[in-house]
């Protein structure tokens, strides 16, 4: 019996085909792709995403009112890079205005509103977040970390705190709220 190594050329294959395990498993196709989980999205090797995105773009053209593909073309944009976040944020923030109720439109937007250095934007949509996940420590340090940047310490704290009550041994929790404790005086 011959054996089986995985290695970088065959790596990208054996991730695609899990994929399509996973999403065949929940009786997703790549027909149906609009209908794709959004999470699926993450999972896309970079190098289909121009593919999937113009199926999508397609699908959408057909059912402007489908909520789920306007979260994945979001998500999608938002994988393709910082060039497209304009179009990653017009899908989400289209999705959200039509009704949809999905905690990646807060999260992603959030993400993205942050890196383009909106903080009042991406305050907004962390606290969004953070209102349905509030265990979330990764987006609530975010948050604090915003909050500490713009100097609002009164709130960087609350967060900070948040996070150490959570998980007191945490040496990043400690550091960043003693660092907030020292600014504020």
């Amino acid at each position: 019996m011959k054996s089986f190594r995985i290695n970088k050329t065959n790596l990208p294959v054996i991730l695609f085909i899990i994929l399509i395990g996973l999403t065949t498993g929940l009786g997703l196709s790549w027909r149906s792709f609009g209908q794709l989980a959004p999470e699926t999205v993450l999972l896309i090797p970079a190098g289909q995403l121009d593919r999937q995105n113009a199926r999508l773009e397609q699908k959408l053209e057909d059912d402007t009112d489908d909520l789920k593909a306007m979260v994945t073309a979001g998500l999608l944009y938002y994988r393709k890079g910082s060039k497209f976040y304009a179009a990653a944020l017009n899908y989400l923030h289209r999705a959200s205005q039509s009704g949809a109720f999905n905690l990646h439109i807060p999260y992603y937007s959030g993400l993205i509103y942050e890196e383009l250095k909106l903080d009042d934007y991406a305050i907004r949509e962390y606290n969004r977040y953070l209102r349905n996940r509030p265990n979330d420590s990764y987006l609530r340090m975010r948050l604090g970390n915003i909050y500490y940047r713009a100097n609002q310490l009164d709130n960087a704290i609350d967060q900070y705190e948040i996070l150490y009550s959570q998980n007191p041994l945490s040496e990043d929790v400690m550091f960043n709220l003693a660092m907030a404790y020292q600014k504020k005086g």
